[in-house]
Parts: C-alpha cells; structure tokens; sequence
C-alpha cells in the first residue's frame, strides 16, 4: 500500500486513518489488492486508496478507512470525504431538517427494500430503532406508528431529541423489536460490531432489515473499482454473499430474507429503448437486502 504521509490529504488527519488489511467480516488474514489507486468521493482530494478483496469470504472493502469516531466526526462536519455533492449541495443551505412538518415523504414506498418494514404498521406495540437516519424520511413514517421510536444520525441537521448522535447515548432500559438499517453498513468501519451491538438492545423475536452494496452483482464484477458503488470514504465496504450470510450469523441473528435488488421484473414494466434496457439489465442486483430475527 502507498504510504499515505505523500497524500494530499486536504484536511483528514491522517492519525484516524485506520490500516485493515485482515477481513473486517471473517477475519480472515488473506487478502489482495482490487485496486491501489481508487480516489474518494470529495472532488477536491487528490487522495487515493486501496480496494481490497478477501480471499476466504469474497468481502470488498477499503484500506486504509477512518476509525468510527472519526467518521462520526466527518458527517457531523459534513465533509466532502463522506457526503456527496448529490447530499451536499441541496443541503449546503438547511441547518436543520424539521421532522415535524407535513411536508411529503420522500422514500419510495413502493420500493421493495422498504415493504417489509410497513407491514408493521398495524401493530403499534413495538419499538423501533433506525440506524443513520439520513435525511429522515423513513424515521418521519416509523414515529406515529411505534411505541417507542429513536433514531441514529451523526449528521447535525437532524433537531430533534428522540435522534440521538450515536448509538452509545441510547437510553439503557429500552430493548427494540425492529431494527432498520438501510444503506448504512458500508458506512461503517466495523459492520460486524455494529450488528453485535442491536443484537444485545433488540428483544427475542426482533427483526432486524439491513441493504447494502452487492459485491457479487454483474456490474460490480465486471467494473470492479468503477463500479458506481464504489465511493470511499462515504462507502467503506461491499458485500458477499458468503459475507453476508457470516455477517448475520456472527452477530447471533438468524437471516430469514436475503435478496438482491433492483429485479429485472421492474424494469420490464415500462416501455424503454433497447440501449436503455441493456444498461438497466447491466446494473440490476447491485444491492442486496436482508431481514434476519433474534433468536
């Protein structure tokens, strides 16, 4: 690996730059070098990193990565190195988001990611839990239809007591039944400790809904690190599903959904021209989406 001291760091502390060269899944010490030279998503960095492959599970992932603290520390600042222009720039103006409007939802609730979770919204009696709650769609949903609802933003634009900075500052007398995390495990540094930690604050019978990066998708294989997925230090790793299936089961949850998205069915809905269809094709199942259950 290049020595980061010759990077053009352009404000990282290259101190919270954290080696991972061992599979942050499996642990596995085998692993090698997709690429040496994949650049971050912040515009101005001059910063390139390694993507790396595990040998024994297939997981994906980037070395060197800023340890968690830190990346809480980058979104609470909102960095470039972790938030997009497609989050910055219709942000770059709002301080806070106001959970309490009656402005419309944006999620997609037609999305299949998401109608598992709304089946639950008959049944008031369970608490939820939403891990990185972005820019608080889904989280505005859950609040009236739960008896308890918290939600996880490191981000400052979220101003609101029941969404806490971290996970550390939830109250310790609540266990929750559902669990969601959509699109946020490859943000983390350790994907594997965070599936730990909601299985010890989630009841017997808890669900837990996680999507992710699909490591094993076409276009994934084919593009390697110019797959589209590929954005560090915003995405940290890539998903398996052999790392998958270990992810879940390491963290004492029993995966009972695993799934790859968008399906080939949704595209074949609509009327399109054929190089808009192949390119569609080409990027199906570049996400994957799991349920499991506390046993």
């Amino acid at each position: 690996m290049k020595n980061t001291q010759y990077f053009n760091l352009d404000g990282l502390n290259p101190d919270y730059l954290k080696l991972h060269t061992q599979c942050p899944i499996c642990l596995a010490q085998h692993s090698r070098i997709v690429s040496d030279n994949v650049k971050t998503i912040n515009e101005k960095s001059d910063l390139t990193i390694e993507l790396r492959v595990c040998d024994a599970c297939g997981h994906w992932w980037h070395n060197p990565m800023p340890e968690q603290q830190y990346l809480s520390a980058l979104y609470n600042e909102r960095s470039g190195f972790v938030l997009g222009t497609d989050f910055l720039d219709p942000m770059k103006d709002v301080r806070t988001i106001n959970l309490n409007g009656s402005e419309a939802c944006a999620v997609n609730y037609s999305d299949i990611k998401f109608k598992p979770c709304f089946e639950l919204m008959t049944n008031k009696e369970f608490n939820y839990l939403e891990v990185g709650c972005g820019k608080g769609e889904l989280f505005r949903r859950f609040r009236g239809n739960a008896k308890v609802c918290y939600g996880i933003e490191p981000g400052d634009w979220l101003d609101t007591p029941d969404i806490l900075r971290d996970i550390s500052q939830l109250p310790k007398d609540i266990k929750f039944d559902v669990i969601v995390m959509h699109d946020i495990l490859e943000h983390l540094e350790d994907p594997l400790d965070m599936m730990v930690l909601c299985r010890s604050i989630s009841n017997n019978g808890a669900r837990i809904y996680c999507s992710f990066p699909n490591k094993d998708s076409l276009v994934a294989k084919m593009r390697k690190e110019k797959w589209d997925m590929v954005r560090p230090f915003s995405h940290l790793h890539y998903f398996s599903k052999k790392s998958t299936s270990i992810l879940f089961k390491a963290s004492k949850w029993k995966m009972i959904t695993c799934q790859t998205f968008p399906k080939s069915s949704l595209y074949l809905r609509s009327r399109m021209t054929m190089g808009i269809f192949l390119k569609t094709i080409m990027n199906q199942h570049h996400q994957r989406y799991a349920i499991g259950i506390a046993e």
